[in-house]
């Protein structure tokens, strides 16, 4: 099974990690820790001096069929 990129337009364009977890069926300290892992995850978005943490639908779909790429 490939990922079509299309099967993801009803995503929000930008996300927050709560927002995320739920269509990842994660939780949001799994997302906590991806972003500290080197390698892990999905790119995130944090504004200089900010707490905030946004992910773009790009990078997350980038991510998923960059990993179901590797393995199979």
């Amino acid at each position: 099974m490939t990922y079509d990129q299309s099967q993801f337009d009803a995503w929000p364009a930008l996300m927050s990690p709560k927002v995320l977890a739920e269509l990842l069926e994660v939780s949001t300290k799994t997302l906590e820790r991806w972003r500290r892992l080197p390698n892990m995850g999905p790119r995130f978005v944090q504004p200089p001096g900010s707490s905030l943490i946004r992910y773009t639908r790009d990078d997350v779909v980038a991510w998923l069929c960059a990993d179901r790429n590797d393995k199979e």
